[in-house]
């Protein structure tokens, strides 16, 4: 395992990410229809697409050379070839929501899973895991996403409701103006 990079550095790398990504027109459609959030919303908000797996590696590289790190930034590791890249498959493809803290930084990226995942002897009612928060732990010099708090709407602010997930705390204050702060999982 590597040793978690600082604030800044996970922010940079993960912002920078997220720069470098679209936001497909069904995941668009998916804010809009079920989630009721104005095109203007899901760009503030920053929303995008997990990559195809193909691109990670070349993802990865390009960070590198815009001078990000990726040692020690959850999400990266070295596969079995000894490059680096960053742990999107095609399993767990789905829209990509910024954790970011009460001082506005990137600190994480949770998915909301397109299709839920199931454990081969889960009963059938059982829905599955719908987000799953990127992380490389177990991976070859890889990081733990930790607990990242997600924060949306104003730090000052006197009161500050809590709920679980980054992205209904983004839709409800979207929907209400007010300040949230969102465990994940």
């Amino acid at each position: 395992q590597a040793q978690r990079a600082n604030v800044q550095t996970i922010h940079h790398t993960l912002s920078t990410l997220l720069s470098m990504l679209t936001l497909t027109p069904s995941h668009r459609e998916h804010l809009h229809t079920k989630r009721g959030l104005t095109d203007a919303q899901i760009d503030q908000f920053g929303f995008k697409s997990t990559p195809p797996p193909y691109l990670c590696r070349s993802l990865t590289e390009q960070l590198m050379k815009r001078g990000c790190t990726v040692q020690g930034v959850p999400g990266f590791y070295v596969n079995d070839s000894g490059k680096w890249t960053v742990k999107f498959h095609q399993r767990t493809s789905g829209i990509l929501i910024p954790i970011r803290s009460v001082d506005g930084l990137t600190c994480g990226l949770q998915t909301r899973l397109d299709k839920p995942i199931r454990d081969k002897d889960d009963p059938p009612e059982k829905v599955g895991i719908k987000y799953l928060t990127l992380s490389s732990t177990g991976k070859q010099m890889g990081t733990s996403s930790k607990t990242p708090v997600h924060f949306v709407g104003d730090p000052c602010s006197r009161v500050v409701y809590v709920t679980e997930g980054a992205l209904k705390a983004d839709i409800v204050h979207a929907l209400t103006g007010r300040s949230f702060a969102a465990m994940v999982g």
